[in-house]
């Protein structure tokens, strides 16, 4: 059974931090938003913590290439 948001969403991605071990959520009407949400998680945790993401892993979905 599929459920929409309040505005449409269907899908959610995570990013976990595992050096703070927060889990950001974020919803998506598409599962093709989520390379542009990535980027904006990237930029907001480098600005605030002024430090470059080092690694990232996923679980081959497709959703960055």
């Amino acid at each position: 059974m599929t459920v929409a948001g309040l505005i449409g969403e269907k899908h959610f991605t995570t990013f976990t931090d595992e050096w703070s071990g927060r889990i950001p959520i974020s919803l998506l009407k598409q599962k093709s938003e989520v390379f542009e949400r990535f980027k904006q998680y990237k930029a907001k945790v480098e600005r605030e913590t002024g430090r470059k993401i080092e690694l990232l892993r996923c679980d081959g979905g497709g959703e960055y290439t």
